[in-house]
């Protein structure tokens, strides 16, 4: 056990004092008592007596009968305490001299003296640096709330008749803020400054002034003895309008999995650029004359309409977009990505007249996708998704779990990883992936499914790949009916099996077993799975 000398524990209790003046942890009264309480106790000799019970009732007014396994107010709690006092550090508290880290698995903080200094001279003339001052602070970020789609999630509700419960609807309302802050292209009000709209009763309309932000989340936690009810609302915070809404039911159980498993749903949602609620209500909402960043953004959303056509042709028109965005906004990593992304398909769709240079492309805007915004998962993807197209699995894969550490609630890349695992020779983890995918997002769009049913097939779940790749047909692409083909072969349903082949032929006369053994069948990491299909596709007419 530390023991701490009295010049330390005054440096320590001074550190205290500067992260609860902090905008972290002005809003919160509980977040304080719990952080000054462990804090207290550590310093005082007890820390290694901290445990879930004793700080149920000292800090949080629990009953002597309070189970934490039954009640997991405590591990909540000290989970958003240990995540605001990583974004204290991460911003106002940057260069304090001391540091205060919660570990997981333990309620006993520990505390660093980062700065090799004499704190006796400090401490006699009270010259400990203030974080807060001109001097030590980090700059607040830059970004303009209004040149992207903008977002404030509002606490959600405590609808239970205890308002000791008003933790679960803390914990769910912080869980969103953090899983939204991911996405880049997403303006998301900061926590404290939505806390202290709690209980308020306020217009909606008001409070998007207010922040500054286009949309509004709303929700409500109701706990009965045995189940949770979480209810969530996107409103237009200039009309007043609601554009989504949706209710979970789950029974109590983990309470941790569930909070967890609603935040990814609702996420989920409302993220994606492509198919996500507040992407698609921001589409031409744009006022005439915006900020340049503004228009980049409404750019990059032109170009991903385009480039969903998946025609010969769109990849092109596509990039005319996004080099324009480019131009007006030359650190929007995910447009660079965008870009990798059409010259890549370009290659492999064989509508490229020079494939190698377009690959050289994709690599080329990738890296440039990382190199101008390496937080951002996109840039992260587009090297994945290039690196596969190579036959480079390894770095394939490694690429995407970068992307998923940096935003592991992005549906469509959670998606494609499914497509990258299989093409990988490991078909579980591919549909495990899919699946993920397809929770995040119930309403993927077409071009998905692509993916999903050559999944499917390579796992050998054929009846399922049909389904996918039927429901597949919007997205006119040779591929799918390739893979439609080898799978209504592979039940050994021929006739259905040589229609799609026919249907393949009509896109592309050219279409043939050597053709495509240089395109997406030589994708494939291991031999058996690049016969698998090989065998499939002849037994449904395709010709070598």
């Amino acid at each position: 056990m530390h023991v701490w000398s009295e010049s330390e524990q005054r440096a320590i209790r001074d550190e205290v004092d500067r992260i609860l003046k902090s905008d972290a942890f002005a809003q919160s009264q509980r977040r304080r008592t719990f952080l000054s309480y462990i804090v207290g106790e550590t310093l005082a000799g007890r820390g290694e007596r901290l445990k879930g019970y004793t700080v149920a009732i000292e800090v949080f007014d629990r009953e002597t009968s309070f189970d934490p396994a039954a009640d997991p107010v405590v591990r909540i709690e000290a989970g958003r305490l240990r995540d605001k006092l990583r974004a204290y550090y991460a911003s106002e508290g940057a260069h304090d001299a001391i540091r205060i880290d919660l570990p997981k698995g333990s309620y006993a903080p520990v505390i660093e003296f980062r700065e090799a200094v004499s704190l006796e001279p400090l401490l006699a003339n009270d010259a400990l640096p203030d974080a807060g001052t001109d001097a030590t602070r980090l700059p607040p970020p830059t970004a303009s709330i209004g040149t992207r789609p903008s977002i404030a999630v509002l606490p959600f509700v405590n609808m239970s008749a205890k308002r000791a419960d008003d933790y679960l609807s803390d914990a769910i309302t912080e869980n969103i803020i953090t899983a939204l802050s991911r996405f880049r292209d997403l303006a998301v009000a900061a926590s404290h400054s939505v806390f202290s709209y709690k209980s308020k009763g306020r217009r909606i309309p008001e409070i998007a002034r207010e922040l500054g932000v286009r949309f509004v989340l709303e929700g409500s936690v109701q706990k009965s003895k045995e189940r949770v009810t979480i209810t969530a609302q996107l409103i237009d915070g200039g009309a007043g309008a609601h554009l989504w809404a949706e209710r979970f039911d789950r029974s109590y159980g983990d309470l941790l999995a569930v909070l967890d498993e609603v935040t990814e749903h609702i996420v989920g949602r409302l993220g994606s650029p492509y198919s996500g609620r507040v992407g698609k209500a921001w589409r031409g909402q744009a006022d005439s004359g915006p900020p340049k960043r503004l228009r980049a953004y409404d750019h990059f959303l032109a170009g991903l309409d385009i480039f969903d056509d998946w025609v010969r042709g769109c990849m092109p028109k596509a990039r005319e977009h996004f080099f324009r965005a480019i131009e007006l906004d030359p650190a929007f990593g995910k447009a660079y990505a965008k870009i990798a992304f059409s010259h890549t398909l370009d290659a492999l769709l064989g509508w490229s007249d020079d494939a190698a240079h377009s690959l050289s492309e994709a690599q080329k805007y990738a890296t440039l996708a990382i190199t101008h915004d390496d937080d951002e998962a996109w840039g992260h993807w587009a090297i994945g998704y290039y690196s596969l197209f190579v036959g480079q699995h390894d770095r394939a894969i490694a690429g995407y779990r970068r992307a998923l550490e940096l935003n592991p609630n992005d549906p469509d890349i959670m998606n494609d990883f499914g497509l990258c695992l299989s093409l990988s020779g490991r078909p579980n983890d591919a549909v495990a992936a899919v699946h993920k995918a397809m929770q995040l997002n119930p309403h993927y769009p077409d071009w998905w499914l692509a993916a999903v049913g050559q999944v499917y097939f390579d796992a050998r779940l054929y009846k399922e790949a049909i389904t996918a790749l039927e429901r597949a047909q919007t997205v006119e692409m040779t591929v799918n009916y390739l893979y439609l083909a080898a799978c209504y072969a592979a039940v050994d349903d021929i006739t259905r099996a040589e229609a799609a082949t026919a249907r393949a032929r009509a896109l592309d006369p050219n279409v043939s077993l050597s053709a495509i053994a240089l395109g997406f069948l030589g994708l494939y990491k291991e031999a058996a799975d690049r016969e698998h299909l090989r065998v499939n596709l002849i037994k449904a007419g395709l010709l070598e």
